[in-house]
């Protein structure tokens, strides 16, 4: 996985089975359409990877996070930094936006204005895959208007069914 490596055995496993997934040019293409809802994916790559710390700085013990830049294309050439948190299994568990170029389109900011109708999108695409409690909690975020927990949740699903 591109040069990353951890000392220990089975956290590479995790981190080859995230990257597996986070490295395919349609989750990198899916990832982007919320973030800069609208803009044209050109690439993503890994940039690095960081262990996952709390708010005393200690590191949490099972959790990483692989650091992608992704550029993309609006009114100009647009680059974003997401970290994509996971777990000790390498499944995504949180998004962070750690860092964009972007002056008017800021991540989430167009997604977040349209997210009723892509919230609604994803209940109709996944429900046969989603339990009630799913459905709720994509209801919840829908009508929070809240597009990054909205991903997280859709790659949770993706992840899943790609096994």
């Amino acid at each position: 996985m591109g040069g990353i490596v951890w000392a220990d055995e089975t956290a590479q496993a995790a981190i080859d089975r995230a990257g597996e997934f986070l490295d395919k040019r349609s989750t990198g293409d899916f990832v982007l359409g919320y973030a800069h809802f609208g803009a044209k994916y050109t690439d993503h790559k890994v940039q690095h990877l960081r262990y996952v710390k709390d708010r005393n700085d200690n590191v949490l013990p099972g959790k990483f996070a692989l650091v992608y830049r992704y550029n993309w294309e609006a009114s100009g050439s647009g680059t974003t930094d997401i970290g994509f948190i996971c777990d000790r299994e390498g499944n995504v568990e949180d998004v962070v936006v750690l860092g964009t170029n972007a002056v008017l389109q800021q991540p989430f900011l167009v997604a977040d204005a349209t997210i009723k109708a892509l919230g609604n999108l994803i209940i109709e695409g996944f429900k046969d895959q989603m339990t009630r409690s799913d459905v709720r909690t994509v209801q919840r975020l829908v009508d929070s208007a809240n597009s990054e927990g909205l991903l997280e949740f859709a790659l949770k699903i993706r992840q899943a069914v790609s096994r």
